[in-house]
Order: structure tokens, then C-alpha cells, then sequence
């Protein structure tokens, strides 16, 4: 929250903050997003970002995968992460179909014996389903409208993104 230029300085400070890294995603001479790392722990995790501008996510998968296969051999990371507002289903299911991400939590929620008696409740996917809610942080992001969101949590481990990309 906070006015227009309040929220325009904290933008530039996360631009330009040096343990940040950013990039501009130029098209026909125009800004149309960016691609950044922010709270990078070379040798372990850093935390993704992506925003197009016009809202398109479609063709743009392998834009992104090429960031986060330079994050992986670069920085040497053994994961990456990404937190997004929890009603941004449309990303998130981007993120988890497209790019291989999983709720934090998730594989280990699937060995979990109360969560594997969950099948039999007939719910469907209980391990995403226990991790979608346990994968949150509460009121995190503050939307346009002022209404507060939790931010869901997903992770992809090194070895995973290697197997989807190969």
C-alpha cells in the first residue's frame, strides 16, 4: 500500500538494489516486461520474477526457461523459487505446468500417511492440496484495491528442472 510514488520508489530500489538482478524484455523497439532474480544465495536459491506488461504469458515459456537455465548454471543454484499472489491462479498454474514448479512442501506432503488416508476422501490431488495451503504466506501482497492476498510459495529443485528441459 501507499501512494503512486511511494510504490515508484520501491520499485527503483528493487531495480536497482546490486543484489538484485534484472532484465528488460524489449519487442519492436518497447519495453514489454522484465525477468529478474532477487535475494540470490549463490550456490543454493534465488527468487524469480517475471512480469509482462500486456498480461501474455503464451510464447513467452521458453524466454523464461533460458533465465532460469542461466540462474541454474550461473549462480550454481540447487533451486529456484517464485511467490505469487494466490489469486493469480492463471500464473500459477503457468508456473507449475509450464516450468515445473511444485508448492513447497508438496513431494514431501505426498509421503505423508494422513495425506495419503486424504484418496480415499475423494479429494483430488491431496498432496497439492495440503501444500497449496501450507505453501502460503499470509497477507503478503497488497493488491490495487487495497485488498490484502497471500502469496503462495513454489519451488523447482535443480535436478527437476533438468529433467524437464532434457
Amino acid at each position: 500500500p501507499g501512494t503512486v510514488q511511494e510504490r515508484r520508489i520501491i520499485i527503483a530500489s528493487w531495480l536497482t538494489d546490486p543484489h538484485h538482478l534484472f532484465w528488460e524484455v524489449w519487442r519492436s523497439g518497447a519495453v514489454i516486461g522484465i525477468l529478474g532474480l532477487s535475494r540470490v544465495i549463490v550456490g543454493l536459491d534465488a527468487v524469480g520474477h517475471f512480469a509482462f506488461f500486456d498480461r501474455q504469458l503464451v510464447g513467452r515459456r521458453m524466454l523464461v526457461l533460458k533465465l532460469m537455465r542461466w540462474a541454474f548454471e550461473q549462480l550454481q543454484l540447487r533451486r529456484l523459487s517464485v511467490e505469487i499472489p494466490d489469486h493469480l491462479d492463471p500464473l500459477i498454474r503457468f508456473c507449475r505446468v509450464k516450468l515445473g514448479f511444485r508448492y513447497e512442501g508438496e513431494l514431501l506432503a505426498g509421503r505423508h500417511p494422513k495425506v495419503l488416508g486424504l484418496e480415499q476422501e475423494r479429494i483430488n490431488g491431496p498432496a497439492r492440496w495440503v501444500a497449496r495451503w501450507g505453501a502460503r504466506r499470509e497477507h503478503m501482497h497488497c493488491g490495487p484495491d487495497g485488498v490484502w492476498h497471500d502469496v503462495v510459495c513454489l519451488r523447482l529443485l535443480r535436478e527437476e528442472f533438468d529433467r524437464l528441459t532434457t
